[in-house]
Formats: C-alpha cells, structure tokens, sequence
C-alpha cells in the first residue's frame, strides 16, 4: 500500500445524496403543509385556537429533514495506512495490518466488515455500499491486496426453526419435524438447491431455496436479519453446498456478473419481475395523485392538499425505484448477452481444435 501518496477520498454515490435531498425537501414541505393547512382551517373557523399543538409536530418532522444530511457528511478516506470513514464523531480508522491479521470479517451482502473483535455493546461495521459501483470496485480492489478472511469452521451438523417446523441436517440427510410428523430425506432426495446473494465471493445468502419432493425450505437473509432461528447464513450456505451435487445446485450472485446460461437467465427474469412491479406501482400512485388533484378541484378542502403533499415524497421513491430496476433489467440482458457470445466463441474454439486434430491424424 505505499502507492498511495495522497488520501483518496470518496463521497456516498449520488443516488443516496438525491434521496438525501428528497427527504429533506419532503419534510420541509410536509412541515409547512401542516402549518398552513391548520392556520387555514382556524382563520375559516374549523377548528378552535387549542394552542400550538400542530406547530410543535410540524418542528419535529423539520427537524426530521436533518437525517437527509448523512448522504453529504459520510467520507471515506484510503491512504497508506489503511481506511478511515468520516461519523459524526470523528474518524474511525481500519488499518492494513487489521485486514491481514483476519479481524474483519465479511457481512451479509459482500459490502460490510465486522469487526469480530469489537465489544458487544460497540459493534463496528464498514459500509462499502454506500459508495458508487465504480468506487466500490476499486476500493475493494486495494482491500483484496492484504485481506485475509477470518477463519470459518464448518460444523458436521446444523438444527433451524421454521416457524415451527424444526430441520436437522447431517452427513447422511435431513430430519424434518412438522408438529407431530417426522420425515427423513437423503442428500440424494433434494431436487434443487438456489442460493441468491449478492457477490460470488460471499459466503452468505439473501434468498436459499431448497426442493425436495413434498417440502420446500426457504430462507431469506436481510441485511443480516433473520428469518429463522439457528446458525447464521454462511453456515448453512456452506454446510448445503458441501453436501448437495453440483448438478442441482444453482447459484446466483445478483451484482456480479453471471458466470453460466442458467444464471444469467434466471436473473434476467427477476430483473423483469422487479421492473414489472415497479411499473404498476408507478401507475397506481399515478391514479391515486390524479384522483386526489381530481378530488382537491371539486371539493378545495386543504386536507386534501395536505394529503397530496404526503404521497409525493412515496411516489418519488416509487419512480427512483423504479428507474433503478430499469437500468438493472438492462445491465443483465448485457451481461447474458455477453457470456452467451463468450459461450458460442468458445464452442467454436473446440470445434476448430477438434478438427485441427482430426486432420492432423489423417
């Protein structure tokens, strides 16, 4: 690490400062909505001088608009000595030697560092999701230089809750409890095995699907919270791999991209799913504003405009989502259609050593 001259420092990405600048744009206007809304009221006589009750709530959702200004405080700096992130309080620096020693270990998503020598009532994390795709990349790029993952042990057995279903897995199978009935599966019996995370070097899941003939486990991970009561989801992630054939195991990593057809063509039809809904729920909060701008010219009730106010911050992020979801629909038909020309060149490549050979031969 002794090419860095200079501190490199980066900013959150963009996306997070505009959804800084809606919330706090939002707030503000949702504050001044409520005032006027309520003075109006008073001066037609709808409602009695109780006090400044509505004031005080409307300088508690103004004060709201502060939290907008973490997009534009968050810093991270990357120099010689390691990484430091700019909080509230200081800098909390994450030296080299600390990611050679195996302290920091890989979270949940593939783009946060826990500390796991960190007290229990001081958890410290670095975020790498809060930066662009390309500064992302690149910082993680100078991290694999020196990073040494902290030691996992696998163990020979696993037991979860499902809501009441208990699952025991070993060597030989799984043992599945139902209230009173039991049933025991081999390895051999599971159908299919999806796992869905984030980056192919993770460990850990978002989704995991398991199939066997008359039962489905699924399993979701987000953002480290989980669904179920057992060991955590690198744990089970690498326990299922190590035991399910290769043949009905399939899995995904949603930010990288994909390395086979069946991948590739499986997150282009999430991606699709993920547009299509954003899509409707573009078009519904669409109606509902046209509804209320419909129902405000009839009636020129100022509830009705304090309402309209409140769905326009929603309706934003509806939209931002959704613009999100187009670009990612676009990124992996991109990257489907580049491995499928990838695939194809190298069925070529075979097919012309194949022949070189046969004619050599002959």
């Amino acid at each position: 690490m002794d090419d860095f001259l200079l501190p490199v420092e980066f900013r959150a990405a963009w996306v997070y400062r505009r959804l800084g600048i809606y919330l706090s744009a939002g707030a503000l206007l949702f504050a001044g909505a409520l005032v006027a809304i309520e003075r109006i009221q008073r001066d037609f006589g709808q409602l009695p001088n109780q006090g400044p009750g509505p004031e005080y709530v409307a300088a508690t959702v103004a004060a709201c608009s502060v939290f907008g200004l973490v997009p534009f405080y968050w810093k991270l700096r990357v120099d010689q000595h390691g990484i430091s992130r700019r909080r509230w309080s200081g800098w909390d620096h994450w030296s080299w030697e600390e990611f050679a020693s195996g302290r920091f270990q890989l979270g949940n998503r593939g783009l946060t560092f826990r500390d796991t020598r960190a007290l229990w009532f001081r958890t410290r994390r670095l975020d790498l999701g809060w930066l662009d795709q390309h500064d992302r990349e690149q910082v993680w790029r100078w991290i694999e230089l020196v990073w040494i993952p902290s030691p996992t042990v696998t163990p020979d057995e696993i037991s979860l809750n499902l809501f009441g279903t208990d699952v025991r897995c070993t060597s030989r199978g799984m043992t599945v409890v139902r209230g009173r009935l039991s049933t025991d599966y081999s390895w051999d019996d599971v159908e299919s095995l999806r796992i869905i995370r984030n980056h192919h070097r993770n460990d850990d899941f978002r989704w995991l699907i398991l199939e066997v003939s008359d039962w489905e486990m699924r399993l979701r991970c987000h953002q480290g919270s989980q669904r179920w009561r057992g060991p955590d989801a690198e744990t089970i992630a690498r326990f299922l791999t190590r035991h399910v054939s290769d043949d009905r195991m399939l899995i995904c990593a949603t930010l990288d991209p994909p390395r086979t057809a069946q991948e590739a063509d499986l997150r282009v039809d999430e991606a699709w799913k993920k547009m299509n809904l954003t899509r409707k729920s573009c078009t519904f909060v669409y109606v509902v504003v046209v509804g209320l701008c419909e129902w405000y010219s009839v009636t020129r009730e100022p509830v009705v405009l304090g309402f309209m106010l409140l769905v326009l911050q929603p309706a934003l992020l509806i939209y931002v989502e959704h613009r999100s979801a187009a670009k990612d629909y676009d990124k992996n038909v991109q990257w489907q259609q580049e491995l499928l020309e990838q695939l194809d060149n190298s069925t070529d490549f075979v097919e012309e050593k194949d022949d070189i050979a046969a004619s050599s031969v002959a």
